[in-house]
This record gives C-alpha cells, structure tokens and sequence, in this order.
C-alpha cells in the first residue's frame, strides 16, 4: 500500500469525517448519518478467481474503507455497508472495479448466513441448503462512493453502459448499468463544496485550487478552517498535491495550514534572494577576469 493510500485510510476512518462525506454524496448535505451510527467493518475482501494446479488463489483485493451504517427510518432499525473508494487518478474502469468489491461484499454476506444456517441446521428446505440461503433470507444492501483526490476533474465513465462497445438502446435495456456514485471537486460549485462540515470541505478546496497555490492561499486565508485542519486531513492533501508545504503541529494534533503557505511563500522569496545573489557573485567573477 502506497502512501497516498495510507493517508487516505487513515483520514477516512475518522467516524465523522466518513458521514460527513456519506452525508453529502447521498443526502445532499441533510444530516441523515451520524458518527455514532458507523462501525469499522473488516476491509479485507478475497476473491477466488480460477486458482493454478496448486490450488493457491490468483487474486486478493482489498477495500479502502468500509464502515457499517446502523440507523432508525421509519420507526425501524435499518442497516447499509458503505465503502469509500479514494482515488488519486481517474480510473476508467471504475464501474467495474466498484461493482466487483460490492458484489464481493454481498457474496460473503451469503457465505456467512450460510456457515450460521449450517452451524444451527437450519434449513427449510432442500433448495435453501442447496443455495446456501434461504427463502426469507435478506441482504444489508452496499454501497459505494468514489472521491476524486487528483488535480484534475474525473473523466471516466460513471456507469458500465459507458464503457460497453455495443450502445444500441434495445441491447442495453436488457444490461444492468452499475453506476458509480461520485465525489468529485472540480466538478462541484463551491455551494456544494460548502455543504461540508468537517476538514473534508477545505481538504476538497485544497484539492480543487491546487493548480494555483495564488488562488488556494487567498481562500485559505479567508476560511478559518484551514487555521484548524486535523494532522491526517493535512497530510492527506499534501500528498495528494505534492504542494510541499511544512507544517507545525500545534496542540490537539491540529496544523495551521493556512501559515503553512504563507511560509512556503516566504520561503520560496529567500530562495529567489539567494539565487539572484549567487547570480550576481557569478556575474561579478566573470567581469573580473576579463
């Protein structure tokens, strides 16, 4: 696992930054998720694809986060997983990849039901012991969102009719069109971006501004956010921007990212003094010996 990876995990897995984003992606920013309602869910999913003649597996993927979501609607406990999928380029095959990790998700549901149903013997019928699930069985559905962390807006497909070769509309009526549900900052108008309530708003700023550093220190310097962003939200858009910026720690494990630029901004002045000193050393060298 990368870097960029584990940063992203680790900011992720703060309860209140996942419904946060959960929030927005879903609910349009109505707070219908909240950090108590998620618990970490294992992220380790197998796939068992057609295994060599030494019966090892071929393949092992694995989930950046996935986190259960347990809630009241309607009077009545109600349960969904949700996994966040950060990326740091646009995936063209983003469809199918999601659609693989969720299918897994719900493929161990039925094993699991099924190791219980066997461990208790309960089985109605033929058919249910056969399928390895029964009749009035019932899955916790999955859902997956995407988070564009690259410097560039996602131009990918969004859903599985994008990528197939044939578009006639009778073939694909009949095929499942698996979408993608998409966080992505340079497509968002500040308003949605605004609908953030923790550090993920301004590390989304960040993300999108990040080809400017002019741009993206006059809006941190107008948000206060980025006066009190958490050690893993700062780490995480620093590799994800490359933006080289060095950062105190303050108490609370929180970084002023804000006098972060200011002093990369300095810095970078010392450096351009110092250059043109050397430059004008050299300059100076070369009068003298002719």
């Amino acid at each position: 696992m990368g870097r960029k990876d584990i940063a992203a995990k680790a900011y992720l897995r703060d309860n209140a930054v996942f419904a946060d984003l959960v929030n927005v992606a879903l609910y349009g920013g109505e707070q219908r998720v909240s950090p108590e309602d998620l618990t970490e869910m294992d992220t380790n999913e197998v796939l068992l694809q057609d295994a060599p003649e030494n019966g090892i597996p071929a393949a092992q993927r694995f989930r950046d986060g996935l986190k259960l979501l347990s809630h009241m609607c309607d009077g009545r406990q109600e349960y969904l997983i949700l996994g966040i999928e950060p990326q740091s380029h646009t995936n063209y095959a983003m469809p199918v990849r999601t659609m693989l990790w969720d299918s897994l998700t719900y493929d161990r549901q039925v094993k699991e039901r099924k190791r219980s149903r066997l461990k208790q013997r309960q089985w109605g019928s033929n058919a249910e012991f056969l399928s390895g699930f029964g009749k009035e069985d019932k899955l916790v559905p999955v859902l997956s969102i995407v988070l564009n962390l690259s410097g560039e807006r996602w131009d990918g497909p969004l859903g599985l009719h994008e990528m197939l070769a044939v578009q006639e509309a009778g073939v694909l009526s009949w095929v499942n069109d698996y979408r993608i549900h998409l966080v992505d900052p340079h497509g968002m108008s500040m308003e949605e971006i605004e609908l953030f309530r923790t550090d993920m708003r301004d590390v989304l700023k960040f993300i999108r501004f990040s080809g400017n550093l002019a741009n993206i220190r006059a809006i941190a310097e107008a948000d206060p956010g980025f006066h009190n962003m958490s050690r893993e939200a700062a780490q995480l858009v620093n590799l994800y921007t490359n933006a080289g910026l060095k950062y105190i720690e303050k108490e609370g494990g929180h970084v002023d990212m804000c006098q972060a630029m200011i002093d990369l901004k300095e810095e970078g002045r010392q450096e351009g003094r110092q250059e043109g000193l050397a430059e004008g050393r050299q300059a100076g060298l070369a009068e003298g010996r002719q």
